[in-house]
């Protein structure tokens, strides 16, 4: 194997600290083929791996989107009598994520709770990503990640509430949607472009013309941090417009879009609306 070869050849010693080291490197590089023939090649060496080895080489596999391989990985280290750690258990969560396998990915929550593991913030925001993606998506489970979340004195961040709002929008909660919107106020977190988004695409679910319109003058307000309206939520805007029976918010939307440096798609949607 080349890298490994080649790192013996410059009289690099082969052990458990260069080998893990140099699979670190192929998976930030995202080389996960790589990774796991370095792997091969230390245990044919008869090098042990440790932790921060197995961690390594599920990260390198979960940004090559091998959520298989991971936990075959995963399985292995445990075998070996290696205990994960927050790290490991993190990164196994993130490989089911991207490989949209939310019941392995909770299963392996569940784990890491028994183990009285701490989970962080990334670690739950991969959890919500994986319900949030699931088919449909799995919103309750969602909402007892948060629960979990918030039970162990994890603070929630934009991505957070996104992917909350995201997961009971496409679950049809809009309800659930919008209350979770509504909290980000008390836990002071600003809403970005994808938030007020995904708020919006509640707002048109559930035909809140009311809402809407106080969401969107937020957007276009000095308290948005926005710069402009996306296509996104000028047609989520208009949508609960039109379901909601508000036939003023409409000519605010086309005003805004008009007046600002949203992007074509944009003013085509608000446009289009106007004709309708």
């Amino acid at each position: 194997m080349e890298l490994y070869e080649a790192m013996k050849a410059r009289g690099i010693p082969a052990n458990t600290i260069t080998c893990s080291a140099l699979i670190n490197a192929c998976g930030k590089s995202r080389q996960w083929e790589k990774a796991l023939e370095v792997f091969a090649e230390m245990k044919a060496d008869g090098v042990e791996a440790n932790i921060f080895t197995y961690s390594a080489l599920i990260s390198a596999c979960a940004k090559g989107k091998q959520w298989t391989r991971a936990l075959d990985i995963f399985t292995e280290l445990r075998e070996a009598g290696v205990e994960p750690d927050g790290i490991t258990y993190s990164a196994m969560i993130s490989a089911c994520e991207k490989g949209r396998q939310v019941d392995t990915a909770l299963t392996v929550f569940g784990q890491m709770r028994a183990a009285r593991v701490e989970a962080n913030t990334i670690t739950y925001n991969s959890l919500l990503s994986a319900c949030e993606k699931g088919a449909p998506a799995r919103w309750a489970e969602a909402l007892d990640v948060y629960q979990h979340m918030q039970s162990a004195g994890q603070r929630p961040d934009r991505i957070t509430f996104g992917l909350l709002i995201a997961a009971c929008g496409h679950g049809g909660r809009w309800d659930k949607a919008l209350e979770i919107f509504r909290s980000m106020k008390a836990a002071r977190v600003e809403p970005d472009a994808v938030v007020f988004g995904a708020a919006l695409a509640a707002c048109a679910g559930a035909g809140n013309a009311a809402e809407a319109a106080a969401i969107w003058h937020d957007v276009v307000s000095a308290k948005s941090s926005i710069d402009h309206p996306t296509a996104g939520m000028v047609a989520s805007a208009l949508a609960a417009c039109d379901k909601g029976g508000n036939w003023k918010l409409p000519m605010e939307v086309i005003g805004a879009v008009s007046d600002t440096k949203s992007d074509a798609r944009a003013l085509a949607a608000a446009t289009a609306a106007a004709a309708a």
